[in-house]
């Protein structure tokens, strides 16, 4: 029995270790990406990982967001496609919805205004900017989406579309280069990390 607890307390401990060696690498991986975005005047940084699929053919989607604006958001909402693996737009096969609408309700704060010496505060916003939907089209041939506007509230009043493709792209791949140095992959596998954002 002792020798039992010895080994499952070694292992608690190499998982604890990685935990923390994850979370300070996340940290450092979102520290980085918006420095790279105020440095490019870059309002919003995300990415789109983890394309569920269902036995039903429902497909979800993870969105994370950094809003690396001046401003706290009020609402957020992406519009976006899906495509195939050969490239084609696809429709919903139930309701033959094509373009969805993600919203993301606030406050939503700016990295700006929040002490990145601060880990606890730090890490409870990357937390609070992930946003988890389910179910939104019905086709399991979805490979990837595309992003076709972004549209910002922000708390003020103010508004703010965000429609040019290369600015899309150049938010998302900020977001999505930075995060592969955080680890997420050696934790749960490429695949399911990997950007769902079509590259073309």
């Amino acid at each position: 029995m002792r020798y039992k607890l010895l080994i499952l307390t070694s292992l608690m401990v190499g998982i604890s270790a990685k935990c923390t060696s994850f979370t300070e690498k996340k940290q450092a991986a979102n520290a980085s990406a918006d420095q790279q975005a105020t440095a490019q005047n870059l309002p919003l940084i995300y990415d789109i990982a983890r394309l569920n699929i269902d036995s039903a053919g429902g497909v979800g989607l993870t969105v994370q967001i950094r809003n690396t604006s001046t401003k706290a958001m009020k609402y957020l909402i992406f519009v976006l496609s899906p495509y195939n693996a050969v490239g084609d737009r696809v429709a919903s096969e139930i309701g033959n919805k094509v373009q969805a609408r993600l919203s993301f309700t606030g406050p939503i704060p700016s990295v700006r205004n929040v002490d990145q010496q601060d880990a606890a505060a730090y890490n409870e916003l990357d937390r609070q900017n992930n946003g988890a939907f389910s179910t939104i089209w019905y086709n399991s041939t979805i490979r990837c989406v595309k992003v076709e506007r972004i549209e910002i509230t922000y708390m003020d009043g103010s508004q703010l579309t965000i429609k040019n493709k290369a600015d899309l792209v150049k938010m998302n791949q900020t977001y999505s280069e930075a995060l592969k140095l955080s680890g997420e992959d050696s934790l749960f596998g490429k695949e399911w990390v990997a950007s769902k954002v079509c590259e073309k």
